[in-house]
C-alpha cells in the first residue's frame, strides 16, 4: 500500500519502499555517514533530500506496532514524547523510527540493560515496571527469577513491585549480597 508524498511525484509505502509514480519504479535509497536512509527529489524547483525516517514518521506512524509478538503490549513512555516502551522491555522511538538498542548497565554486563531518552538513562526493567505494573514513586521494581535469559529478564511477568527493604531481603535470598558470587558472561548469576 503507497501514500503520495505530498507535492512531489513519489509515494512511500507502509513498508519503506519509494516508488517514483511517474516511472512506476522503485527508489535507490543512498544511505549517508550518519546511517540513514534517503533519496534526492526536486519539490518547488529544488533538490533536496528527503529522509526515510521522517517520512514514515508522517506518513506511516504507527506501522511499527505491525512487528509487536502476539503477546506483546506497547505503552508511550510518560513525560517522553515519541518514546514507546513494550512489556518485553523493548524501546521504540518514532523520531528515529525504529527500535531501540539497549546497553549494557555499567555494573552487570549484558543483564540489566538500560535505554537513552533524550539525555537520561534509565534501566529497562524500571521502565517496564513502571508502565505495565502497579507502581508508585518511592516503590522499587524487581526481578522474579534472576537466571533468565537477557530477553526475558525484563519481561512484565518477571518484575514485581517492593520495598527498600523487600529488595534487600531479595538479595540475601537469592544470594547476590554475596560479593564473591559469580556472574556469567552475560551477568547472569551462576
Amino acid at each position: 500500500m503507497f501514500r503520495q508524498i505530498e507535492d512531489t511525484r513519489y509515494s512511500i509505502s507502509n513498508e519503506g519502499v519509494v516508488r517514483n509514480d511517474t516511472r512506476g519504479s522503485i527508489v535507490k535509497l543512498q544511505l549517508n555517514p550518519s546511517n540513514s536512509y534517503y533519496f534526492t527529489c526536486s519539490q518547488g524547483g529544488k533538490r533536496h533530500n528527503m529522509y526515510l525516517t521522517g517520512l514514515m514518521r508522517k506518513y506511516w506512524q504507527y506501522e511499527w506496532i505491525k512487528e509487536l509478538d502476539d503477546d506483546e503490549e506497547a505503552m508511550p513512555i510518560r513525560g517522553y514524547k515519541g518514546y514507546f516502551i513494550t512489556n518485553k522491555g523493548r524501546v521504540f522511538s518514532l523520531k528515529r523510527y525504529r527500535w531501540l538498542e539497549p546497553s549494557d548497565s555499567f555494573h552487570t554486563c549484558k543483564y540489566y540493560t538500560r535505554h537513552k531518552l533524550n539525555r537520561e538513562t534509565y534501566n529497562t526493567h524500571m521502565l517496564v515496571g513502571r508502565h505495565f505494573l502497579d507502581w508508585k514513586p518511592g516503590l522499587l521494581v524487581l526481578h522474579r527469577d534472576e537466571t533468565l535469559s537477557p530477553e526475558l529478564i525484563n519481561c512484565a511477568d518477571n518484575l514485581w513491585i517492593g520495598t527498600s527493604a523487600d529488595n534487600a531481603q531479595d538479595m540475601w535470598s537469592k544470594g547476590r549480597a554475596n560479593t564473591k558470587r559469580n556472574r556469567d558472561i552475560d551477568g547472569r548469576y551462576v
